[in-house]
């Protein structure tokens, strides 16, 4: 109940989500259909993700309290773990050139790599893409309101199309289709990213922090492509050009006060090599 929820509990819920797979198998019973309608349904999850649904259900616990609906919070004495995240990876503008030209095995392939450098050119989250119609093209532009401020403080974004956007929007015009691009689900769409970035060869290693271990693993750009490369790739391309993040937000949608735009502004190798070069 409300009032009988206490820390020693939320410890255990927390250990169950990070140990959920072993469960899954131990108690098969339980999960009859999760999977059907949860993709994540009996997976391990990592730090991060387990961090936000603790999170989630601390807001919950707050809204109870506020409205006098119970005087416990289990919150009060329970430390959430801090998300542990990296340096935002992305491609270069020459690696987002060489994925542009690079022969796709298939059409399904070729559209979804001319989706991914369309969102590269804009900055959009998946979220938004993929509820883009003609409808958002004005003169030139794309318009948008962003899909993580619109409860709270609607912000319009406007991106105006560079050539490369021009040219992906022609090639896969359809008058028939109400959509802006043939997108198919986003869970194939991250699929087929890794597939199209493999094809073009783009499989230099990475550094990243493994979530559910703490430390950090070594793994190939291609294995790691995903949607929000995309968004990452838009917003660092352009911060290594114009150290300005007023001027990039607008272009993103991120807010003022966004935690995950201020990692953008880590210092880039190129940034490095341009002041050490100040001392020739």
């Amino acid at each position: 109940t409300l009032d009988s929820f206490s820390p020693f509990i939320l410890s255990g819920f927390e250990a169950f989500l990070y140990n959920e797979e072993e469960y899954a198998s131990l108690y098969p019973d339980i999960y009859e259909g999760v999977r059907i309608c949860s993709r994540t349904g009996g997976v391990n999850r990592g730090l991060n993700t387990i961090s936000g649904r603790l999170e989630i259900f601390r807001t919950f616990y707050n809204w109870v309290v506020d409205r006098e609906l119970s005087t416990n919070n289990p919150f009060a004495k329970y430390k959430i773990k801090q998300p542990v995240y990296g340096t935002p990876i992305y491609i270069s503008k020459e690696e987002r050139d060489i994925l542009l030209n690079a022969e796709m095995p298939s059409e399904s392939l070729s559209a979804v790599r001319d989706i991914f450098i369309f969102q590269c050119c804009i900055g959009c989250r998946v979220g938004d893409l993929l509820k883009f119609t003609k409808d958002n093209i004005i003169d030139d532009a794309l318009e948008y309101v962003a899909s993580k401020t619109r409860d709270n403080r609607p912000r319009t974004v406007r991106v105006p199309l560079n050539s490369i956007a021009k040219t992906i929007l022609a090639r896969h015009n359809d008058p028939h289709r109400v959509s802006l691009l043939p997108f198919i689900s986003e869970q194939k769409y991250n699929v087929y990213i890794k597939k199209c970035f493999r094809a073009a060869g783009l499989n230099r290693k990475v550094t990243i922090p493994d979530t559910k271990t703490g430390k950090t693993k070594q793994v190939e750009l291609c294995d790691y492509a995903s949607s929000h490369m995309a968004r990452r790739t838009f917003a660092g391309i352009l911060y290594e050009q114009v150290q300005d993040p007023n001027l990039i937000s607008a272009l993103t949608g991120h807010t003022d006060a966004s935690r995950a735009f201020a990692r953008y502004r880590d210092v880039t190798d190129k940034l490095k090599r341009q002041t050490v070069e100040l001392l020739e």
